[in-house]
């Protein structure tokens, strides 16, 4: 299983953030105050978030909790979106059907 620090590294550059400017954006979308050098330590696994410190940096990157933390691998969750995309894609076609038919 993929560590925390691992996925917050990969994610954050596969975003093209800097430490820096993750630590701003949790600010800026959280309000909570971190700095570059706490994210650093988190890369580095010399420490580990709170409960609210990952769910604001999750929040903030735009990916669940279980993805972040390597609960749940990135692979799961793109098969989970592809499948949610298909669903409104013949939702939306089941709707244009039914209202051409009225």
């Amino acid at each position: 299983m993929v560590k925390f620090n691992e996925n917050l590294k990969e994610i954050r550059l596969s975003k093209g953030l800097t430490g820096t400017k993750l630590a701003e954006k949790v600010n800026e979308i959280t309000g909570q105050k971190i700095d570059q050098r706490t994210i650093s330590d988190y890369e580095n696994g010399k420490r580990e978030p709170n409960l609210t410190t990952l769910i604001n940096l999750a929040r903030t990157l735009g990916v669940s909790v279980d993805i972040l933390s390597g609960y749940q691998s990135m692979a799961a969750e793109k098969v989970i979106y592809t499948i949610l995309d298909d669903m409104e894609f013949k939702v939306k076609m089941l709707r244009k059907y039914l209202s051409e038919s009225e």
